[in-house]
């Protein structure tokens, strides 16, 4: 059964005597966000490991209601070109300004994956981040949007039955780029 590995915190290591397999976290976290209209835990969206950032399937949405794709080896070389110590986001494939539709963007969105760091669960993040303003430039500034979503933080304690101590936190995620224009400029 796979285990979470212990965290190095503030420099000293935390090892609590039992450890939550990926099966139990993942209860938790749907526990946590059963209510939520955002759903639970979707492997093509969050993640517990570097490696499986290649699953995640792209929340840049065309007019007609459905996701882009992302290049999966595009995002695989990406991915495995940097170290997971070393990054915040990488960019997971190219921006997109038009969808294909005949319909484009006022701002360039483009598809990343965000580390959140060790002491959170999960720890990697599927996200939409503001590219080139293109036509928004004209009229305004682009701005991400946020949506928030209920993860878990390591709190570097262990409890009575010697598992790590975790806190449950809203999280934001990053869902797409608008174009806001200030009133007198419409």
């Amino acid at each position: 059964m796979f285990c979470i590995l212990a965290v190095l915190l503030h420099s000293a290591e935390l090892i609590c005597k039992n450890q939550f397999s990926r099966q139990q976290l993942v209860a938790k976290l749907n526990k946590l966000n059963c209510n939520n209209p955002l759903g639970t835990f979707n492997p093509s969206f969050v993640s517990f490991t570097y490696n499986e950032i290649v699953n995640f399937r792209s929340i840049i949405f065309k007019v007609n209601g459905t996701a882009s794709s992302v290049d999966s080896k595009q995002t695989f070389s990406l991915a495995s070109a940097i170290s997971p110590s070393k990054f915040v986001s990488i960019q997971l494939g190219a921006c997109q300004l038009s969808d294909g539709s005949g319909f484009v963007r006022m701002c360039e969105a483009c598809p990343v994956a965000t580390f959140l760091g060790e002491n959170i669960i999960p720890p990697f993040i599927n996200e939409v981040t503001c590219g080139n303003p293109g036509f928004c430039s004209r009229l305004g500034f682009c701005k991400e949007t946020v949506l928030t979503q209920q993860f878990l933080r390591r709190t570097g304690r262990c409890d009575d039955d010697d598992f790590e101590e975790m806190e449950p936190f809203e999280q934001t995620i990053r869902v797409c780029c608008l174009c806001f224009a200030p009133a007198d400029n419409l």
